[in-house]
């Protein structure tokens, strides 16, 4: 007997829609926010880079979304942190 679950083709596209994103494609979803950004950013988002002052919507768009992501706490203050993993070969 075969179950049939809920959503699963779903989560199989969105998986195999996000494996393939490319700063490209990010970049497309947002062009209009892209196009304000300064020459030297848009340089580094295009080739995939980020830079310290980058805002989260930038370094979202360089990287894609993070593999992990949560708050951190020190004397200093908070900070949320975002985790990416290499998925590249090896």
């Amino acid at each position: 007997m075969r179950k049939n679950i809920p959503g699963l083709s779903a989560v199989i596209a969105l998986v195999l829609v996000s494996a393939c994103s490319t700063p490209e494609s990010r970049i497309r979803g947002h062009q209009p926010d892209f196009n304000r950004w300064p020459a030297d950013v848009q340089q580094k988002v295009q080739a995939g880079r980020v830079d310290i002052g980058f805002t989260p919507e930038m370094v979202a768009v360089a990287l894609g979304e993070a593999d992990r992501a949560y708050t951190r706490t020190t004397p200093q203050g908070t900070s949320e942190v975002w985790v990416y993993f290499d998925h590249g070969p090896k």
